[in-house]
């Protein structure tokens, strides 16, 4: 019953939060430049702005994010934009990750971070251990799992970001169900709640 009444409540989270998987770049981008002058975006600009549409429609239109993703890393790479490689990797981890294609989906995830971490973006290394961590979850790997996601959580928890927080919460609490550890799960899971309330309040 303990575990029937946890994996409903991870449910209800998942249902309002979208899930287990972050992307590359875990949130939107709200402060992109404006379109009224286009010859003033440099070339990172415009990558910027054709990865925020992957985002925008990577699970509502995955097939258009397919079509868009090798003019975009290709785009970055000519250019030496990092960041946006490691974001287009990102993508591209998400798309087999939906396909259930879950080598190809770890191989980008791990490209991605190798990326970040090599330029220093925390919080782009902190959503690829959240999806390496989706992916050793998936197979089973529960202990590497968890370390992915640990490492996801303290960026989140000591930066206050809400909502990749409490998704990476809900995913160490099915990891904790799955192998039986229902108390741990239970505080992860109370804890995403909590956070969850306070968000929507």
């Amino acid at each position: 019953m303990k575990v029937n009444l946890l994996t409903g409540m991870l449910m209800f989270l998942f249902l309002i939060l979208g899930g287990e998987k972050l992307y590359a770049d875990g949130d939107a981008k709200t402060n992109l430049p404006e379109l009224t002058d286009k010859s003033t975006l440099t070339d990172r600009d415009k990558i910027d702005m054709l990865l925020n549409s992957c985002f925008e429609n990577i699970y509502s239109d995955p097939q258009t994010v397919r079509l868009q993703l090798p003019g975009i890393l290709s785009y970055a790479t000519r250019v030496g934009y990092e960041k946006g490689i490691a974001d287009a990797n990102g993508y591209y981890g998400v798309l087999y990750q939906q396909d259930g294609e879950l080598s190809q989906a770890m191989s980008f995830y791990q490209k991605a971070l190798v990326i970040y971490e090599k330029i220093g973006d925390e919080r782009g290394a902190a959503h690829a251990h959240n999806n390496v961590g989706s992916i050793y979850h998936r197979r089973g790997k529960y202990v590497k799992a968890l370390e992915n996601y640990q490492v996801a959580l303290n960026y989140y928890d000591s930066n206050h970001i809400i909502h990749p927080l409490i998704t990476t919460l809900t995913n160490i609490a099915s990891a904790y169900i799955t192998i039986g550890l229902i108390d741990e799960a239970k505080e992860y899971n109370q804890r995403a709640l909590n956070l969850a309330e306070k968000k929507w309040l």
